[in-house]
């Protein structure tokens, strides 16, 4: 599992996380939603140690994530929301580089089959839309095979054979690996969610457990969370 204790941030004298606490379960797959500007994607960064917390701890499976920080990095894949880094580059230039400093050498090629990546492997990643470059940097992140997976906003610009393409291998991961998605697309994501997380104003308000043994029970836990989501943080 991943646990966030007590995580504090400040960006100037502005409060974005105020002492948030969060426990992902290992090996399911959890939800995070909430909404703009409650603090989400700093969250994320800081879990995939890319911004620093002013104060708190993160641990995975028991141990302090800075305890041991390349191994937490190794096994640990995180899709940011907006991607610019890469403008020029090829998308095969930018996988090898990828492969390359992460010493991969069987990397998981499953979303790149089916995303169908080949087909644009020469050209440069500025040159992309917005759903081949989300496509790609899906494919990208999996190849490592990480143990843990931090998608922020991955149905982004998708279309829907791809969303239910994603959708579709996310499941096949259940029980697998430990995945935390941030995104407002509710659509199927029932079928998916074993834990959804309501944040606002930088810290969980509210959590549901969402036991897969009862798909009723389950779809109704879900609808009645997202619905007092709307309700009472979406104005």
């Amino acid at each position: 599992m991943i646990k966030c204790q007590g995580i504090e941030k400040k960006f100037n004298e502005n409060i974005v996380l105020g002492g948030l606490d969060l426990h992902v379960p290992e090996n399911r797959i959890s939800l995070l939603v909430g909404t703009n500007g409650c603090g989400k994607s700093t969250l994320l960064k800081i879990m995939a140690s890319l911004v620093k917390e002013d104060k708190g701890e993160i641990y995975f499976s028991g141990k302090n994530k800075n305890s041991n920080p390349t191994q937490y990095k190794k096994d640990l894949s995180y899709l940011p929301q907006e991607i610019n880094i890469f403008d020029q580059m090829t998308i095969r230039d930018i996988e090898d580089f990828y492969l390359s400093i992460n010493n991969i050498l069987n990397p998981n090629i499953v979303l790149r089959d089916i995303f169908k990546i080949n087909t644009f492997d020469n050209k440069t990643f500025s040159s992309l839309s917005g759903g081949m470059k989300q496509k790609f940097m899906l494919s990208l992140i999996f190849m490592k095979n990480p143990k843990i997976i931090i998608l922020d906003e991955p149905f982004n610009s998708l279309d829907i054979k791809a969303i239910n393409d994603l959708t579709d291998y996310l499941v096949s991961l259940k029980r697998q690996k430990t995945i935390l998605i941030a995104s407002h697309y509710f659509n199927k994501l029932e079928s998916l969610v074993d834990k959804l997380f309501i944040m606002d104003e930088g810290i969980i308000v509210q959590e549901e457990n969402l036991s897969s043994s009862n798909s009723d029970k389950t779809n109704i836990n879900f609808d009645r969370s997202v619905s007092s989501f709307f309700k009472n943080y979406v104005y």
